[in-house]
């Protein structure tokens, strides 16, 4: 689970997971992304992966050899899921339009962004959704052995003396279900001069541990780089 307010970079950030993956395990990734044109998306993949801008402004543009060598690689390893029909998305058809994507391109990465785009018609509280919603795709992801990035938006960005807290699963809208379901849980929070990405759940000590790391962001190309080293500050005397 990614949460953060908005225009906090949390979509930035799963896509440049999804690229690191590829790049380090040749894992091919499957998107539900409601907010973003394919066009559009392709454009910021294209970027994360050259590193260079698509379009001209004042830093240097990526060659058509370089565009060519990013268009070739989305083809290669990224799936859209397209919504654009007027269909309405539920969780069913998302698992099922990624279930065959896992079977004929073998994905192994599924992106859902954000939650709250998803239809449902359940008619019982709100909490009790999300809760079925997220065991239904927790053993999706086990049956397939994949990934799966769920970004979800909080309840309202809290603030305290004029200054907007760090949220975290609880604070994830409609359910705590977000929080206790959640294998890995991270908020991409922006602060003055960096990026803070803070791990508030981690199930498996081997592949995550509590505390935050602090990032740069690069507007030009979308890409996170290292500040400084993760620091651990979970209170362990508690």
């Amino acid at each position: 689970t990614v949460t953060g307010i908005p225009s906090s970079g949390k979509s930035d950030f799963v896509d440049q997971m999804v690229v690191g993956y590829n790049k380090n395990y040749g894992w091919k990734t499957v998107f539900c992304s409601f907010e973003k044109p394919v066009a559009l998306h392709s454009v910021q993949l294209a970027q994360l992966l050259t590193g260079l801008p698509f379009f001209e402004g004042q830093n240097k543009r990526m060659s058509q050899e370089q565009k060519d060598f990013a268009e070739h690689w989305i083809k290669e390893h990224i799936l859209f899921q397209d919504y654009m029909d007027g269909g309405l998305p539920t969780i069913e058809s998302i698992l099922e339009k990624a279930s065959s994507a896992i079977m004929r391109s073998g994905c192994r990465i599924l992106v859902i962004d954000p939650f709250n785009f998803i239809h449902t018609s359940h008619k019982g509280l709100e909490t009790d959704m999300v809760s079925d919603m997220l065991t239904k795709v927790q053993l999706f992801c086990k049956q397939h052995e994949i990934i799966c990035f769920f970004v979800a938006h909080p309840t309202k960005p809290f603030q305290k003396d004029g200054k907007k807290n760090v949220v975290t699963g609880v604070d994830i809208a409609k359910s705590m279900a977000w929080f206790s379901k959640a294998d890995m849980g991270l908020t991409i929070y922006r602060g003055e001069d960096s990026v803070e990405v803070h791990c508030w759940k981690a199930r498996w000590g081997w592949q995550s541990k509590i505390g935050m790391a602090k990032l740069t962001f690069n507007p030009v190309n979308g890409r996170y780089s290292e500040a400084e080293e993760v620091e651990d500050n979970f209170n362990w005397e508690l």
